[in-house]
C-alpha cells in the first residue's frame, strides 16, 4: 500500500513537473515593452541627430544603442515573444533587432569595400528592409485614412521642398513611432482608470490639434518648426486611440466570435485607409488646381510658373490636412456618442486560466 502510494505520488510529482508551452509562456512577463523601448530609444537618438537637435560629432553614439539596446535587447524580446506564442511580435522584434545589428556592421565595415560596390550594396540592403517593413505594415495596419494620407503628403513635402533623400525622409518619421509608443503606454493606464469613453476622444482631440497645426504648412515651413511638433502631438493621440479602440471593438463579443470580430476591425481599418487617402488626395488636387487658376497669370514666365505651382501644391496639402482634422473632429463627436464601455479592468494573474492538452 505504501509503495503504491509512493508510486502514485511519484507519478503526480512527475506530472506536475511536466511543462507545457502554455504553462511556460504564463511564467514569462510581457517582453513587448522591452522590444518597443529598444526600437524607440535607438531611433529617437538617430532621429535627433538627423533633425539637427544633436551635433553630427555625436552621431557615432548611435552604434552603442544599435548593438546593445536596439539590437540585442530587441532580439531577446523577439525570442521571448516566440515562447509566449506571439508570432507577429516575435518576427517584428527579432527582425528589427537584427536590422540594428546589421546596421552597425554595415556602417563600420562597408567603407572598406570598393567605392563602386558600396552604392549597390546599400541599395540592396535598403530594398530588403523596405520589402519587409511594407509586409509588416500591411500585417499590422491600424491607422485611419487620415493618418495614411498625412504620411503621403508629408513624404512629398519632405522630399520635394525640404530636399530630403528618401532614407532621410523615412527616418524623419521615426519620432512619430516614439510618440505612438509613449501615447500607448499612457493610454493603457488611462483606459483602466477612466475608461475608453474618455481616452478615445482625448486621443482624437490631440490628433485634430496636430492636423490643424499641419494645415498651416507653407513653402517656408521647416521640419523642426512645424512638422516635428505637429507629428509628436498627433502621434500621442494615436497612441491613445489604437489600443483603446481595439479593446472597445471586442467588448461584448463572445470568445467564439472574437477572431471574426478582430478580422472585421482590421478590414474596416484597411478599407478606411484606402478610402481616406483617395478622398483627401482629391481635396488636395482640387485645391491646388483652384489655386493655380486664381494666382497664375496668363503671360507668366517659367520662374513664375514654377514658384506658383510649388505654392499650389503646398496649398493643396494644407487643405487636405484641414479636412483630415475635420474628420478627426467628427470622429471625436461620434466617439462621445457611440462608446458606452466603462473602465477596462485588468485581469489578475491568479485568475488567468491556462489550457493544457
Amino acid at each position: 500500500m505504501a509503495a503504491g502510494r509512493n508510486r502514485a505520488g511519484g507519478m503526480a510529482q512527475r506530472d506536475d513537473a511536466v511543462s507545457t508551452p502554455g504553462s511556460v509562456a504564463a511564467g514569462f512577463a510581457d517582453p513587448g515593452p522591452l522590444g518597443l523601448a529598444g526600437f524607440a530609444g535607438t531611433t529617437f537618438y538617430l532621429s535627433a541627430v538627423n533633425a539637427g537637435l544633436l551635433p553630427k560629432s555625436v552621431e557615432a553614439g548611435v552604434f552603442g544603442l544599435a548593438i546593445f539596446y536596439g539590437g540585442i535587447a530587441q532580439l531577446l524580446a523577439g525570442m521571448w515573444e516566440f515562447v509566449k506564442g506571439n508570432t507577429f511580435g516575435a518576427v517584428a522584434f527579432s527582425s528589427f533587432g537584427a536590422f540594428w545589428l546589421s546596421f552597425w556592421y554595415l556602417v563600420t565595415h562597408l567603407p572598406k569595400a570598393p567605392a563602386s560596390d558600396i552604392g549597390h550594396a546599400v541599395g540592396t540592403y535598403l530594398l530588403i528592409w523596405t520589402i519587409f517593413t511594407a509586409y509588416m505594415f500591411v500585417a499590422s495596419m491600424r491607422t485611419s485614412g487620415a493618418i495614411m494620407a498625412v504620411f503621403l503628403f508629408l513624404t512629398l513635402y519632405m522630399q520635394l521642398f525640404l530636399q530630403y533623400e528618401p532614407l532621410h525622409a523615412g527616418l524623419a518619421f521615426l519620432p512619430f513611432s516614439v510618440g505612438v509608443i509613449v501615447g500607448a503606454g499612457i493610454g493603457s493606464q488611462l483606459v483602466v482608470r477612466v475608461g475608453p469613453r474618455v481616452v478615445v476622444p482625448a486621443g482624437l482631440l490631440l490628433g485634430t490639434a496636430g492636423l490643424l497645426w499641419l494645415s498651416t504648412l507653407d513653402v517656408e515651413s521647416t521640419y523642426t518648426g512645424t512638422l516635428l511638433p505637429a507629428m509628436l502631438v498627433m502621434s500621442l493621440g494615436m497612441g491613445f486611440i489604437f489600443m483603446a479602440v481595439t479593446n472597445v471593438a471586442l467588448v461584448g463579443i463572445s470568445k467564439d466570435d472574437a477572431g471574426v470580430a478582430s478580422a472585421m476591425v482590421n478590414t474596416t481599418q484597411q478599407i478606411g485607409g484606402s478610402l481616406g487617402t483617395a478622398v483627401l488626395t482629391t481635396f488636395s488636387t482640387s485645391a491646388a488646381a483652384a489655386f493655380l487658376v486664381a494666382n497664375l497669370p496668363a503671360d507668366a514666365g517659367a520662374d513664375v510658373v514654377r514658384s506658383t505651382s510649388a505654392a499650389a501644391a503646398v496649398h493643396g496639402w494644407s487643405v487636405a490636412f484641414f479636412w483630415a482634422a475635420m474628420f478627426f473632429a467628427t470622429a471625436t463627436v461620434a466617439s462621445l456618442w457611440l462608446i458606452r464601455a466603462g473602465k477596462i479592468e485588468s485581469t489578475p494573474a491568479s485568475e488567468v486560466a491556462v489550457h493544457v492538452g
